[in-house]
């Protein structure tokens, strides 16, 4: 039986019922006629074996169809497993990236990718929203870090730098920022990840933003302990250079508090400042420090109409602060710790000797000499030793390495003249570790041992029928530069004074507002602290000079009369009298 859409197909070509019934007909008819003997033309003849092949061929078509209908049929089921094939991974694909972003999402981590144009993509984790305060889709990076407008411009071409690799990737993302301005206080640390497609290329960056403010509490915690611990052995073993600058520190206070813009000198009270930051420091009284840091800078960034106000404000804030922090220590120092002053410890047989030496004599003079001699001075090692401490601290955080070596330090002098000048000196060893000290692999290099060296002598002189007590501070580090205190002359307008020999042009070490480094920090790079010592050394009538040698290191001298006397305050005649250069 043909099938149907054969039949239909010969039905509507052939406009009849039973096509292939009348087609056998028409041929048998022929085939008799011709067996009865009539003459056919050729054209008939030939479709004689037409007509009777016929079936063979509708046979031919019929496999035909029924073939292409098997095809269609196998396609249409390709179809339908491909479709279902294909939702089957759009499934799988949804699963995955919803199981992607639940995982990123539980991490608890901002994640924000973007490429070479800056753009963060649509897609990033839901933390971001808390930790960098927005939706990044589609928002450039330099806004999602709120980068300063000012600063774009270099963060967009850092950006750059990514794509072109001519920087190693993680070198490069060191100098990017690493922390985000969290409007709420929290502690956001910042990362950056290459994404690289199968050659190698960077395609795309992730930006990782970490919420670490537990972890920097901690670390800030375990900080303030240590300092703490710090703190109880500085007190213990230099209680006397701390009430040096308790009491140098009340001082400074009355004069902040008492500044008036119209005829004080402003340049004092940055000194001032200076000092108090660099003592406090000293003795891990980080608020103290920070505070007087900070108003340094505000002093640079005040009108003079307002000067007097900060100022007066920023004396009695130190004030509160040192109040507050000697009542946090009073367990250790004493409720009377202020009034107390300084201590010596005296062993007994010295206050034995000292008593064999008088009981026979009557002589006031030479009591108060013995009695000064035995009971009140000290060796100069017992004063300049505690700077070791200062050194270390500043060598801690600026990882380097130094010694402090102490020549002469048997020599005895009075303490109490020289207070505020030994207070001063902080200034000295901060700038040696800061700026003369080299880290311990630029040493190497230079040949150098990795550890540097601070050494200080002591010695009395005779000099034009006075004695002077003289100490020399060598460090064997870079030494000063003259080439860049020129440049920096002439930056502050002193051209002429920029044009002396080398020895001369670096006495302007001592200039305010002068200072070799690049950069200010809450250790050194104001330009004040060498310029509080010389002050200091002048009031007591002495003199400071400054001697160095590129690559070897810094020797300063300082001369100050030889004071035997018990109390702080200077003899007028000897104040007066000084030294000379």
């Amino acid at each position: 039986m043909r099938g149907k859409k054969v039949l239909r197909q010969l039905k509507k070509s052939l406009d009849c019922e039973s096509p292939e019934t009348v087609l056998s007909e028409l041929g048998a008819w022929i085939k008799g006629q011709e067996e009865n003997g009539l003459t056919l033309p050729e054209p008939v003849k030939a479709s004689i074996g037409i007509l009777s092949g016929f079936p063979a061929f509708l046979d031919g078509v019929e496999a035909s169809y029924a073939q292409n209908e098997k095809m269609v049929e196998l396609a249409n089921r390709s179809l339908e497993i491909s479709s279902r094939e294909l939702s089957e991974v759009n499934s799988h694909l949804e699963s995955l990236n919803l199981q992607i972003q639940t995982m990123l999402n539980s991490l608890g981590q901002g994640f924000v990718l973007f490429g070479q144009d800056g753009v963060c993509l649509p897609t990033y984790s839901k933390a971001c929203e808390e930790i960098l305060q927005c939706v990044p889709a589609g928002l450039p990076v330099a806004q999602v870090l709120k980068i300063p407008e000012a600063e774009v411009a270099d963060f967009q071409g850092w950006l750059g730098l990514f794509f072109s690799e001519v920087i190693d990737f993680d070198d490069l993302a060191a100098l990017g920022p690493s922390t985000f301005a969290h409007s709420g206080g929290r502690y956001i640390e910042l990362a950056f990840k290459p994404v690289r497609n199968a050659s190698g290329a960077i395609v795309l960056v992730v930006l990782v933003a970490t919420d670490k403010t537990e972890q920097r509490l901690a670390q800030l915690q375990a900080e303030e302990k240590h300092q703490f611990a710090e703190m109880i052995v500085k007190l213990s073993t230099e209680r006397n250079r701390f009430f040096s600058f308790v009491k140098s520190m009340r001082e400074f206070i009355k004069t902040l508090k008492s500044f008036d813009s119209a005829v004080g000198d402003l340049k004092a009270a940055a000194r001032v400042l200076h000092t108090i930051k660099g003592g406090a420091a000293s003795f891990s009284l980080v608020t103290i420090k920070e505070m007087a840091h900070e108003f340094e800078s505000e002093l640079t960034r005040t009108e003079l109409s307002q000067l007097t106000q900060k100022i007066h404000e920023c004396g009695r804030s130190l004030e509160a602060e040192l109040d507050k922090q000697l009542g946090l220590r009073q367990a250790i120092l004493g409720s009377n710790f202020e009034k107390a002053g300084q201590v010596k410890e005296i062993p007994v047989q010295d206050l034995y000797g000292f008593l064999d030496s008088i009981k026979h004599t009557r002589d006031s003079e030479l009591i108060a000499k013995r009695f000064l001699e035995s009971l009140v001075a000290v060796s100069a090692s017992q004063i300049l030793s505690q700077f070791n401490s200062v050194i270390q601290e500043v060598a801690t955080r600026m990882r380097k390495r130094a010694k402090l070596e102490i020549l002469g330090g048997e020599t005895r002098i009075m303490y109490q003249p020289y207070e505020e000048m030994f207070a001063s000196w902080i200034h000295l060893f901060t700038n040696a570790m800061a700026h003369g000290i080299e880290a311990p692999e630029e040493r190497k290099s230079a040949g150098k041992p990795e550890e540097g060296s601070i050494r200080i002598s002591v010695e009395c002189l005779e000099a034009e029928m006075r004695r002077v007590l003289r100490f020399e501070i060598r460090d064997d580090g870079r030494g000063i530069d003259p080439d860049r205190i020129r440049e920096k002359l002439r930056l502050m307008g002193k051209v002429e004074e920029a044009h002396v020999p080398d020895e001369e042009l670096i006495q302007h070490v001592f200039d305010d507002g002068l200072s070799t480094s690049e950069k200010v920090s809450d250790i050194a790079g104001r330009g004040v602290g060498l310029s509080a010592l010389k002050e200091e050394v002048e009031r007591l009538g002495g003199t400071v000079r400054a001697y160095s040698e590129l690559g070897k290191g810094a020797h300063f001298v300082i001369d100050v009369p030889f004071i035997w006397t018990a109390e702080s305050r200077i003899p007028q005649e000897t104040a007066s009298a000084g030294l000379a250069a």
